[in-house]
């Protein structure tokens, strides 16, 4: 319902930026100006939804799993990224030896091609942080946290 809904606020942002376009090109600035506000203001209210949605899809889909085991099914990639930066940390702080984080094989993506996976193996290489794709199983990243790397936090 959220999602639908920071949907729905994505598509006014989308009208009212194409009517300040409009304007503009017809040279009515304050009308153009009044237009790209209301896209502004829509912009933030999906932004609210989504980020709500968020918090409750990555609440329901990790209650009562370890910290060592993270599921980020269902987010978007920002999203995700933002929840593994965290739970890393989370992991780091609770002297885990791994975590796994699992992001699926892409199969309820739009077109079918994941895109939380790439962006989990981009957001571990940057951070230095050794990882095994598909393990512990296919859909899966384990991460390695161990005291002879530099500290993920000192990375970051």
């Amino acid at each position: 319902r959220l999602r639908e809904e920071a949907s729905n606020h994505a598509r006014q942002r989308n009208h009212f930026f194409s009517l300040s376009q409009e304007a503009f090109r017809m040279g009515k600035a304050s009308e153009a100006k009044k237009f790209s506000e209301q896209g502004k203001l829509e912009q933030a209210k999906m932004e609210a939804k989504n980020s709500e949605a968020a918090q409750i899809i990555f609440k329901e889909k990790n209650m009562g799993r370890p910290v060592s085991e993270v599921d980020l099914h269902g987010l978007l990639v920002d999203e995700a990224v933002a929840f593994a930066e965290m739970s890393l940390r989370k992991a780091q702080k609770k002297k885990c030896s791994f975590i796994v984080f699992i992001v699926g094989k892409g199969t309820n993506s739009f077109d079918g091609v994941g895109k939380i996976k790439p962006a989990i193996v981009e957001f571990l290489q940057n951070c230095c942080v050794p990882f095994e794709v598909d393990v512990p199983n296919k859909g899966c990243i384990r991460a390695v946290i161990n005291g002879n790397q530099r500290s993920f936090c000192e990375i970051m």
